[in-house]
């Protein structure tokens, strides 16, 4: 079977990533070889062809399992951090008001 035979058969089955076999597949048609690592792609993708797909769909996948809690006597002590001592804490300030501008008037005596 020739590579663009099997890129098709590859986004037949809906087997690895299509927007990149789909460009290796048009990289193909206008004459052009293939990177290493896209022909390291297709042919971990083309070994799965006779058996089952490469990576079965999200939906499909086992669903992982938590990793068991170690029991409690095993676990790190959980500490609250501790706070600062009041006058090593930061002061807090109210935001200042927004200062009214100043307004100058000047008179002018009539000459």
């Amino acid at each position: 079977m020739d590579d663009i035979a099997d890129i098709d058969a590859l986004l037949t089955l809906n087997v690895g990533d299509a927007g990149r076999l789909n460009y290796m597949k048009s990289k193909l048609e206008n004459g052009g070889t293939l990177y290493s690592s896209d022909r390291a792609y297709l042919e971990r993708l083309k070994g799965g062809l006779g058996a089952a797909p490469a990576e079965a769909p999200k939906e499909q996948r086992p669903q992982e399992q938590a990793p068991a809690e170690a029991p409690k006597e095993q676990r790190p002590q959980e500490q609250a951090p501790a706070e600062a001592p009041k006058e090593q804490r930061p002061q807090e300030q109210a935001p200042a008001a927004p200062k009214e501008p100043e307004v100058v008037v000047i008179n002018k005596a009539p000459q």
